[in-house]
């Protein structure tokens, strides 16, 4: 319930990430050349991502603009 409750604060607009997206972000720099948005963005349009990955993509590219 936390997270859900972490992550609805972060779509409202209180400006703090959950805890989850700035490991997220890390491992996108990683495996995108230190690209994190393109990555996420890339990420994002996989034709077999999950809705929970999805969530915490649009999180990362949220917390990035």
């Amino acid at each position: 319930m936390k997270r859900v409750l972490e992550t609805l604060k972060t779509l409202m607009g209180d400006g703090k990430p959950p805890p989850e997206v700035r490991p997220q972000a890390w491992g996108l720099g990683c495996r995108h050349g230190g690209r994190v948005l393109e990555g996420a963005r890339e990420e994002l349009n996989a034709p077999d991502i999950t809705a929970r990955r999805a969530v915490l993509l649009k999180a990362v590219i949220r917390s990035l603009k």
